[in-house]
């Protein structure tokens, strides 16, 4: 079983009703992501990344029912922005490490021509697969639209063939497991 089944199944059902008000969602949303951020770690940080997820899933929801449709042009990149930020609460220790890294993303104090040119070529390999995933999740179908008129060919092989390619060269990068840290 999967977290997402299990937060499905045992926390939203369980808290959300049928033909009850629609707040209902809300608060089951919000219950749900909490339980979320507490699974995730010990740390409130964890907690308060859930509850912002329970929020932001909450704002987008009430949205939806009024029909305010954000254009796809800036919701793709908007939801990849917000993500971004609320990640900094997952990875940090600390909310002062959190505040810290949030403060850094828009300090342009330091930045000048030449830094940027020194980051793009020293690290082009990493810009290029960067951009190269980036391409993949705002052109590619949805994996739902992929497999709804699903037909084996060579295109589908070759995707496959190079993103197992990169796995295989990157295999011997050492990466501490999250959990490790508990």
């Amino acid at each position: 079983m999967t977290l997402s089944r299990f937060l499905s199944s045992y926390i939203f059902r369980n808290v959300y009703r049928r033909g009850v008000k629609y707040r209902n969602y809300y608060v089951a949303s919000m219950c749900t992501f909490f339980v979320s951020g507490f699974w995730h770690g010990a740390g409130w940080t964890f907690v308060v990344w859930g509850i912002v997820n329970g929020i932001l899933v909450c704002i987008a929801s009430y949205r939806n029912k009024h029909n305010m449709k954000t254009p796809l042009w800036l919701g793709i990149p908007l939801t990849f922005i917000l993500a971004v930020f609320v990640r900094v609460l997952f990875v940090s220790n600390t909310f002062t490490d959190a505040w810290y890294v949030l403060r850094g993303m828009f300090n342009f104090s330091t930045l000048n021509l030449s830094a940027i040119k020194d980051a793009l070529i020293d690290n082009r390999d990493m810009w290029l697969l960067n951009l190269f995933g980036l391409a993949i999740c705002w052109f590619a179908p949805t994996t739902k639209k992929m497999t709804e008129h699903f037909k084996p060919n060579w295109k589908y092989l070759l995707y496959a063939a190079t993103l197992l390619v990169i796995c295989l060269l990157n295999m011997d990068k050492v990466v501490q497991f999250l959990y490790f840290q508990f």
